[in-house]
């Protein structure tokens, strides 16, 4: 047990965690539609990943967290056409775009205000480029796998490619969490060191996108119209493998700003690795749910 952080170790980012909770909680009162996502995985992911950061600091980076699922739940249950879903995901980037409100939907009116708070950020003006650039990704990521899962699920999985999969990696949306640690840092030299912080994010992103089909695929394999990498024909051990590479890769390229003790480097490795443990263990969706262990679920004969 000598390698289990002491409980006064686990008392500031347990503490942050509640914190950012009864935000989340306080937050999604006034957002209904948000209300079904997983807000206790996503405050504790949250705090985990920046246990030295405080409230402030942080509501927005849970916030936009909390968001992202709901759009992901739109894109898998509600949008029924393709053109449904175009227009959608091309009003959300409008939003990051233009910073101009849209409240024609609970989903962009919840994102227009994120992206107000976003914007005041010192840094913003400085990130705004990269920000906009990777939430369209972001958004295509999310396209290529509605119509690929369409695809699939009318029997075309023989045209579709590992390395398209891999290319359309940012359907699992890390940059749109991860990026507003970056937007509200009080470092002013983080803007320097993005030719090195963004190629080790989308190493991280390819290994929690990765990650993220180990842990999902129980469920997925039972819907129709799902988007795994585990549906190409590749195993768990090809998987496992192809994921950790990213990790070190990453972690590699940033080893020069970890040994100057670097937050957002730091933030960047802990995101990876948060998130490939986790995933290990539990889905975020499902890791709410309690399951009954033998004995629990055990009736007397």
């Amino acid at each position: 047990m000598e390698f289990l952080p002491t409980p006064a170790q686990c008392a500031p980012p347990s503490l942050l965690t509640l914190q950012l909770l009864a935000d989340l909680q306080a937050w999604t009162a006034k957002h209904p539609s948000l209300k079904a996502t997983p807000t206790a995985a996503m405050a504790l992911s949250t705090a985990m990943i920046s246990p030295w950061r405080t409230l402030n600091e942080l509501r927005w980076c849970a916030r936009i967290c909390v968001w992202t699922y709901a759009l992901d739940d739109y894109t898998e249950q509600e949008a029924v056409t393709a053109t449904q879903l175009d227009e959608m995901l091309t009003r959300c980037s409008t939003v990051v775009h233009t910073s101009t409100a849209d409240v024609k939907h609970p989903l962009l009116k919840a994102l227009s205000e994120i992206q107000e708070h976003l914007s005041r950020f010192p840094l913003y003006p400085a990130l705004a480029d990269l920000w906009t650039d990777r939430f369209d990704r972001c958004m295509q990521g999310l396209r290529y796998d509605w119509h690929t899962g369409q695809a699939r699920a009318q029997g075309a999985s023989q045209e579709l490619s590992i390395a398209d999969y891999l290319k359309h990696k940012d359907s699992v949306l890390v940059w749109i969490t991860h990026m507003p640690r970056w937007i509200s840092s009080a470092d002013p030299y983080l803007p320097g060191h993005l030719d090195t912080l963004v190629p080790a994010l989308d190493d991280f992103a390819t290994a929690v996108r990765l990650a993220n089909d180990l842990g999902t695929l129980s469920w997925e394999a039972s819907l129709s119209g799902q988007n795994n990498v585990l549906m190409y024909g590749v195993t768990p051990g090809w998987v496992r493998r192809e994921r950790d590479a990213r990790v070190i890769a990453g972690r590699t390229r940033l080893s020069p700003l970890i040994a100057e003790n670097n937050p957002a480097a730091i933030e960047s490795v802990r995101l990876a690795e948060w998130a490939v443990a986790f995933y290990d263990l539990a889905d975020f969706r499902d890791s709410q749910t309690a399951h009954p262990t033998p004995t629990e679920g055990a009736t007397s004969g």
